[in-house]
């Protein structure tokens, strides 16, 4: 997961205030990596949509609308599950997924705006814990309690679908450009 915040944080509140957007790239580059075993790459970029005009390619980038392959690669849930087993049972069966809502994460949902984060684990132990990927913090795995479950907005679960790893091992070209390897 690439940080959001502009020169590493050093300026603070400059960012770029798609989080989305992050979110979407780190979980393109784990199918990728996943389908590629031994490759890893830093960065990719993205198709942009026919227009750059809309506000919403600047702010608040949502794959539907600004990403015009998401739906060959895909599936957005319109029901967030309501137990921890019934999270930890769709990461395993779809990989990362992309989440959002009021003060999910890092993000304080300050001035009503919302967030994303890239959820990649979550545990019915007796702690009940979700573990995400932040585009606040960058590559660094972070915890949230389950009381983060009532945050999350219901109908934007966004997540791979079943022929993601084909779609890429056959064409990745069409769906992103690498741009850095390490």
């Amino acid at each position: 997961m690439k940080c959001q915040r502009f020169f590493g944080g050093i300026i603070p509140g400059l960012l770029d205030p798609n989080c989305t957007y992050y979110c979407i790239r780190a979980l393109l580059i784990y199918w990728y990596e996943r389908s590629n075993t031994g490759a890893h790459i830093l960065d990719i970029k993205l198709q942009p949509p026919q227009s750059r005009m809309r506000i919403d390619y600047w702010i608040g980038w949502h794959p539907d609308e600004n990403y015009p392959l998401a739906n060959e690669v895909f599936d957005v849930c319109n029901r967030k599950p309501t137990t921890p087993m019934g999270w930890e049972k769709l990461i395993y069966e779809h990989g990362p997924i992309v989440i959002s809502g009021m003060g999910i994460g890092m993000s304080t949902g300050t001035f009503g705006i919302g967030h994303s984060i890239l959820l990649i684990g979550a545990s019915q132990n007796s702690y009940e814990t979700f573990y995400y990927l932040d585009p606040l913090v960058g590559n660094q795995i972070l915890k949230a309690p389950w009381s983060m479950n009532k945050d999350i907005s219901d109908g934007h679960i966004t997540y791979a679908n079943t022929d993601i790893i084909k779609r890429i091992q056959l064409n990745y070209e069409k769906y992103f450009t690498i741009t850095r390897y390490s």
